[in-house]
């Protein structure tokens, strides 16, 4: 009995000491690393930003055999979750709380038994890349402190290696850069069909659909191209990455005392200063040129005059090979900021 009572008193000793030191820690934990990454900001927050990438990239994933993930509905931008289970890491769930495309995002991450932690990310325009930085802060229960302290040594080596493999993901995407230059666009008269929809509806029909209207309102096409005074266009007017929805103007310049109807209606295209890219090949693939443009406007402080424009200056009718497609991708602009 007084061997359990020297035990007792060892015990009772060994808490109050334990205790003591605790109250004696920050339980707070701020742990985060950064990159340099060679592509543009939204091109990096698109892969942060989808978490059915994160399997391709996160050493957690990469490392455990057994992790298994269920992913919801949404999969990319805010409100976006997943969850995983796994027999050597546990299990949890991770919540996209806030996104702002090509600036920053926030998430919830919850560990079965062990509460939750927030992550932040930061894209940074840097260097004509991307500076990204990836924290992971939160607190640790009272008795559990001391476990805050080695937070940095703990899991600073895994945000390392997470960040060169999205470092190479996002630079080993086959894209490329297009010399960009300046005019002045004269204003025309042009005809054109406004259509929303989301990004899933876009397609050739669409837009062979809608110049098939512009096309039979002027006469078809005998008739409207005699009086056409340009290539046909795409006039941008919303583009929504979160939401996949879009809102644009397929357009045909052309003189004519045609007043147009309620489907088919009359405007004046846009006269002033431009940026633009001539890119050649498939349609699909001026995405890339619209990201130069972008990156190149927000680089040199130049202020956009107007939705983008596609004009699309090959007849794909006539020319077989899409390699040699030519679109000019445009952009109003004002001028330089102060």
């Amino acid at each position: 009995m007084k061997i359990l009572k020297i035990v007792g008193i060892i015990l009772i000793v060994f808490i109050l000491g334990f205790v003591g030191y605790s109250a004696t820690l920050d339980g707070k934990y701020d742990v985060s690393r950064s990159i340099q990454i060679d592509e543009n900001p939204d091109a990096v927050y698109n892969i942060v930003s989808d978490l059915e990438t994160w399997p391709k990239w996160s050493v957690w994933y990469l490392r455990d055999s057994t992790m298994t993930s269920e992913f919801s509905e949404k999969t990319k931008g805010e409100g976006a979750s997943y969850s995983w289970e796994s027999e050597q890491s546990g299990n949890g769930s991770l919540t996209i709380l806030t996104a702002e495309p090509g600036k920053s995002m926030t998430t919830d991450i919850s560990f079965e038994g062990m509460g939750g932690s927030n992550g932040y990310w930061t894209f940074e325009d840097k260097d004509h890349g991307t500076y990204l930085t990836w924290g992971f802060k939160g607190e640790m229960p009272f008795l559990f402190r001391f476990m805050a302290q080695g937070m940095d040594v703990a899991i600073g080596p895994d945000f390392e290696a997470g960040l060169e493999n999205i470092k190479a993901l996002a630079e080993s995407v086959d894209r490329e850069f297009f010399e960009i230059d300046s005019t002045t666009l004269e204003s025309k008269d042009y005809y054109y069909v406004e259509v929303k929809g989301t990004f899933d509806k876009m397609n050739s029909q669409l837009f062979a659909e809608n110049y098939g209207k512009i096309m039979g309102y002027l006469g078809g096409t005998e008739e409207a191209s005699k009086i056409m005074t340009g290539s046909p266009f795409t006039i941008y007017n919303e583009w929504n990455e979160v939401d996949k929805t879009f809102s644009m103007e397929v357009a045909i310049p052309a003189e004519s005392d045609l007043p147009g109807n309620d489907e088919v209606k009359k405007g004046k295209s846009y006269g002033g200063h431009v940026i633009y890219i001539d890119h050649y090949g498939p349609y699909e693939k001026t995405a890339n040129a619209h990201e130069d443009l972008n990156v190149f406007m927000e680089s040199y402080k130049i202020e956009s005059n107007g939705s983008p424009m596609e004009v699309y200056v090959t007849d794909p009718g006539m020319e077989p090979d899409t390699s040699k497609w030519l679109t000019k991708v445009i952009y109003p602009y004002k001028g330089l900021k102060e």
